[in-house]
């Protein structure tokens, strides 16, 4: 396939590397165009530009998605056990399928008195329910390469909590990058939801400005413009050779 494609679309950086040291695909073949964010998707753009932060008494933390272990959840379950021992200022709210043997696993997570579990499909309309009353996105995931949940939760204004990886990196806000922890370790991730947690909401709100605006920075419309520049680009060379001519840094 790599032989016979024109171009090839990856969403990031890392993503051309693992290509070309991987495949060992020819670099003049590679566009990178963002993975989009869901704005306008699951409701009007307008409503979830404008939706202020929520308020609350305890800080608001969301996990959404599958329970697969590659994406932390064994190691959630220790940090958040360990933060109820420090501190009941939060709320994590749990939304997902989950299959029966991940559901034992995650028994005493899903018991904790700070914790409400969802388990199961999420309907749009929930989907926007959970988003909207959220505030702060927990990702501990232990391998990612491209992720629609990081799309879906800045979407929705939420800085993503997560290991400071360049995968992580490239699909938040730099601006958010402080919130991205060191080490895939309970503690890291406890330090970093405690730090949250003493945030006041006017810091916080800042956070979910920057968040908006990268999601509407990567907007359907702007990524599919992009897109179809690069796809009528195959019927002009000169602008295939210029599209070629750039750097992958960072």
């Amino acid at each position: 396939l790599c032989d016979l494609a024109d171009i090839v679309h990856v969403h990031a950086l890392h993503a051309a590397r693992h290509m070309i040291e991987e495949w060992d695909l020819a670099p003049e073949k590679i566009r990178i165009i963002r993975h989009p964010s869901y704005l306008g998707a699951y409701e009007d753009a307008e409503t979830t530009l404008n939706r202020p932060l929520t308020k609350t008494d305890q800080r608001q933390f969301l996990f959404f998605g599958m329970m697969r272990w590659s994406k932390g959840v064994s190691v959630m379950q220790d940090a958040v056990l360990r933060l109820t021992r420090h501190t009941t200022d939060f709320h994590l709210h749990i939304a997902g399928k989950a299959m029966p043997r991940q559901r034992r696993r995650l028994r005493h997570l899903m018991e904790a008195p700070n914790v409400t579990p969802q388990i199961g499909m999420v309907s749009d309309a929930e989907l926007v329910r959970l988003f909207s009353e959220a505030q702060v996105f927990l990702a501990p995931f232990d391998d990612v390469f491209t992720s629609g949940s990081l799309m879906l939760a800045q979407t929705f204004g939420l800085p993503v909590i997560g290991p400071n990886r360049p995968e992580m990196r490239a699909f938040t806000p730099k601006g958010c990058h402080d919130l991205l922890y060191s080490d895939q370790r309970p503690k890291p991730i406890v330090e970093m939801m405690r730090r949250v947690i003493a945030m006041t909401d006017s810091e916080l709100q800042e956070r979910r400005e920057m968040c908006l605006e990268f999601s509407t920075e990567i907007s359907s419309q702007n990524i599919g413009r992009a897109m179809t520049n690069v796809l009528s680009s195959l019927h002009d060379s000169n602008e295939i050779q210029a599209l070629t001519q750039g750097n992958f840094s960072e």
